[in-house]
């Protein structure tokens, strides 16, 4: 499945869950609410009505004239539960006014009265429905101080108010109550009003209730659905087409072309793998230049030696040169620098695989590069170069391949031989930082300088300032390769830079360890 698919199911789904949650929260807080707003309503209407019958009883001193005197009771709580109200008597029976002769006639126009028109049933058929579901049909019943019924039915399930007033409280001789008795005296319960449970359960209004909030949030869902439609689906692929252009870009690396990026000015995670994947890009497509270059110069760097070689025997086979001992010694110079180029190969091969051995011991600094500038010495005395030699009084401890260490003095003491004029200087220094723990060799010369776009090429394979590829003034240009591979090997640093003498300074830095 698409992640473009997945997300937006997972939305639907996330909405869905929302809708199914806030149904189930608003059907139980309406439930919890609606209860509670019933039982509320009841108990007013019973504290209002029993305040009513404390003074009613305050009043008479008794419940006797509300012994089953409904018109009496409807008068003092009808407000309250409609159903107590008696309905006045009709006009034409009224006492206030003699009957007219209209009235006598309407009368016999009338169809006479049978005995089932008073029957309690069909009383029952021709009272009307009640308005709403919370309409108060159950009269209340009034019971004595023992819960005795006064007026009406009393049961247990019934709900109870208490009708308490004050006893002590006696009109004195000029008609005022006293107050002082009055607030002394203790309220005393002198009877009960009681109502039965509602006669109209909740469960019809909630199920109506229930049958209103399906159908609206059958409308969220259906609202949330289309949201998620045109909503999620643009959010989707503003996260999936970029994802998919990643894919085809990397598919298009493992097939070795490099695509033109585009995209990368997002500011999320998305546009960091993009600008990632672009310098992947680039990365190898410099590699793959780099080893354009490399196979050709390699190309080149064989060819050289082997075709004057191969122009050399020729020549001694048809006897345009003669076979001589110098002609067979100039022959042996291009296979020695076949040869070498051939090693210097395999070496900066090893180093980069890995595979170059090292032997690493605890080695004098100092100590190796006396030993190598005395190999040099009388080289460089030849070509009349200038020794600037200074060293420390002390032994300078590093962990490295002693082995190692002398092939790259000889390497770049060789560059010195090669590119340094006769009367240049030399400058050979060792420097070890306590601080910092570091030994520091610097190489310098008087010689030709570099320019600034070449200094960072210098440690690229087959690189040579100059152009000429001659086995007089060049090498195979992997001598400063080599050097690099085994400094890292030995977890130190190598950089050129101009030097103040005017030409190239190498500077190499290693960890020191204490002896």
């Amino acid at each position: 499945m698409k992640i473009q698919s997945k997300l937006v199911i997972a939305l639907a789904c996330l909405g869905s869950l929302l809708c199914v949650m806030l149904y189930a929260f608003m059907q139980w807080s309406f439930d919890r609410g609606m209860i509670n707003y019933v039982n509320q309503q009841e108990q007013e209407y019973l504290s209002t009505a029993a305040n009513r019958l404390a003074e009613h009883y305050s009043e008479y001193g008794s419940w006797e004239n509300l012994n089953g005197n409904r018109r009496l009771f409807g008068e003092l709580l009808g407000d309250l539960w409609p159903a107590l109200q008696l309905p006045p008597p009709p006009p034409h029976f009224s006492e206030r006014r003699p009957a007219r002769a209209s009235d006598q006639a309407h009368l016999q126009r009338q169809r006479p009265f049978r005995d089932r028109d008073f029957s309690p049933e069909f009383r029952r058929e021709k009272r009307p429905p009640p308005k709403g579901h919370f309409e108060r049909a159950n009269v209340p019943s009034l019971l004595d101080a023992n819960k005795s019924p006064i007026f009406g039915r009393y049961q247990d399930n019934h709900l109870i108010s208490p009708i308490a007033v004050s006893l002590n409280s006696e009109n004195n001789g000029t008609g005022e109550e006293d107050e002082t008795l009055s607030k002394q005296a203790a309220p005393t319960i002198v009877g009960w009003l009681s109502i039965p449970p509602p006669r109209y359960s909740l469960d019809k209004f909630n199920l109506s209730m229930g049958e209103h909030l399906e159908v609206a949030f059958v409308l969220v869902g259906l609202v949330l659905m289309m949201a998620v439609l045109f909503i999620g689906v643009p959010l989707s692929r503003h996260f999936v087409n970029p994802l998919q252009q990643l894919a085809k870009t990397t598919y298009a690396l493992t097939r070795g072309q490099y695509p033109t990026l585009a995209g990368r000015h997002r500011h999320d995670e998305i546009g960091q793998l993009w600008r990632n994947i672009a310098s992947l890009r680039n990365t190898l497509q410099a590699n793959e230049t780099e080893r354009r270059r490399w196979v050709a110069d390699i190309s080149h760097e064989l060819r050289t030696p082997l075709a004057i070689a191969i122009g050399e025997v020729d020549a001694m086979l048809e006897d345009v040169r003669p076979l001589t001992k110098n002609n067979l010694m100039s022959l042996k110079q291009e296979v020695l620098q076949l040869n070498r180029l051939v090693n210097d190969l395999y070496e900066l091969t090893n180093a980069e695989i890995g595979a170059l051995r090292y032997n690493k011991t605890k080695m004098d600094v100092r100590e190796s590069l006396i030993q190598a500038l005395q190999r040099f010495e009388e080289l460089m005395t030849e070509k009349n170069l200038q020794l600037d030699v200074q060293l420390p009084n002390h032994s300078a401890w590093i962990h490295g391949d002693v082995q190692r260490f002398n092939q790259l003095m000889n390497n770049l003491f060789t560059n010195e031989l090669k590119y340094c004029n006769p009367n240049d200087t030399i400058r050979i220094a060792l420097t070890a930082h306590t601080k910092s723990r570091q030994l520091e060799i610097i190489i310098e010369d008087s010689g030709p300088g570099v320019d600034d776009e070449d200094l960072s090429k210098l440690f690229d394979h087959i690189y040579r300032v100059e152009n000429s590829r001659n086995k007089n003034t060049g090498g195979s240009g992997l001598g400063l390769a080599i050097c690099e591979k085994i400094v890292k090997a030995h977890d130190g640093i190598i950089r050129a830079s101009h030097s103040p003498l005017g030409g190239l300074r190498m500077t190499i830095q290693f960890p020191s360890i204490n002896r």
